[in-house]
């Protein structure tokens, strides 16, 4: 059903977008900055900093993003 002009809910939604978007773009945001900054081939503690870690984080941000949003 759809939600009516002066709805809560509809307001609430809209927060909820709102913050979903917010924190996509600053996940991408700092993973741009670490590719910029951050040579691949770098071992960070157990892992190395590689393009398919990098992609592999930015997979799950928008998810993690989507969990944070939803809570």
């Amino acid at each position: 059903m759809p939600l009516a002009a002066g709805d809560p809910e509809r307001g609430r939604a809209r927060a909820k977008i709102a913050i979903f978007l917010a924190l996509v773009a600053a996940f991408a945001g700092i993973l741009d900055l670490l590719r910029v900054l951050v040579p691949f081939g770098t071992t960070l503690s157990i892992l190395t900093w590689t393009p398919r870690f990098a992609d592999a984080l930015a997979m799950w941000s928008v998810g993690l993003a989507g969990f944070i949003a939803s809570s």
